[in-house]
């Protein structure tokens, strides 16, 4: 189905529910945490969406990128390839173990996010824990005067840093940053419904708002902070309360505008997931509103869900 098709079904979906509940009278009228719950079912969902879609342009960023100006290379991937042969050949010149140790890491995280299955379910998060894992492994070795001194030995070590600067990390990040709307998501986290629902400190909210100003590299680990540790990990522990619930509306408000103002990256599987995922959580929300706004409970809503 494309991606039309399926919002013109769920629009639809949204009305019939709409107009249900404007009519259809139902025994169970005291769930009053019902529509709350269905609103925090929503906002995991969407804080997941936003995690993946984070992902999927990291991987996106680290792996395609823009072409090399000078025609070196046409890709992440290409760069990264010829990094993992030059750094392989220093091998046989260093004797420390831990050295050796820190390029077979870095070689083989590169190795995983290059050829990671496309098939498995996983696929999104080895490519991204080897593209993660890679970075801070070059990083060591370009701050590693023996592992350096090993490529001079083998003539490899211009090479080596043509390659790291022709990649040009921060370069990424900072598209990364653009596309995966960097400021939006400070907004989002540093929101008072976000501190609310998710019990963030005034303390924090402050920090949060102080990192709008960093780029690059160290804006793209603020990020992954943001999602990986406060909205990912806090939305799981999110309960209703019957005063919660314009709040978590507001909230879900929020990061559904986040989600649908990033860029994912441009192949159908990535769209399907991120906008299909986007609009199944948004028809959860509806329902809740419109439970909230009528008192009507589960039975009513099992009852619509097996209608054909």
């Amino acid at each position: 189905m494309k991606f039309n098709g399926l919002g013109d079904k769920l629009s639809k979906t949204w009305q019939r529910v709409a107009d249900k509940t404007a009519d259809i009278s139902d025994s169970v009228k005291h769930m009053d945490t019902w529509a709350g719950d269905l609103q925090v079912k929503a906002l995991q969902d969407k804080v997941a969406i936003a995690a993946t879609g984070w992902d999927a342009i990291y991987a996106d960023e680290m792996l395609v990128g823009k072409a090399a100006e000078d025609g070196l290379v046409s890709s992440g991937a290409v760069l990264l390839k010829q990094m993992k042969s030059v750094l392989s050949s220093a091998l046989v010149k260093l004797r420390v173990e831990a050295d050796k140790q820190l390029i077979l890491d870095t070689t083989a995280a590169i190795e995983t996010a290059l050829y990671a299955d496309k098939k498995a379910n996983d696929y999104l998060v080895n490519v991204y824990t080897g593209l993660s894992t890679a970075m801070k492994g070059l990083d060591e070795i370009n701050a590693s005067p023996k592992i350096l001194e090993a490529l001079d030995k083998i003539d490899n070590k211009a090479n080596y840093e043509a390659l790291i600067g022709a990649y040009d990390y921060n370069a990424r990040c900072e598209n990364i940053l653009v596309r995966a709307n960097y400021k939006g998501l400070l907004e989002v986290a540093a929101s008072d419904e976000a501190a609310e629902v998710l019990c963030l400190k005034a303390e924090q909210q402050d920090m949060l708002k102080s990192m709008a100003e960093i780029s690059g590299a160290e804006a793209v680990d603020v990020g992954n902070h943001i999602l990986d540790e406060i909205l990912v990990k806090r939305v799981q522990n999110v309960y209703a309360r019957v005063e919660d619930e314009k709040t978590l509306s507001a909230l879900n408000d929020k990061i559904g505008d986040y989600n649908l103002s990033v860029s994912v990256p441009k192949n159908t599987a990535s769209y399907t997931k991120h906008y299909g995922g986007q609009l199944l959580g948004a028809t959860t929300e509806y329902t809740g509103k419109a439970l909230s706004a009528t008192g009507k409970g589960y039975s009513w809503l099992k009852a619509q869900l097996n209608k054909k």
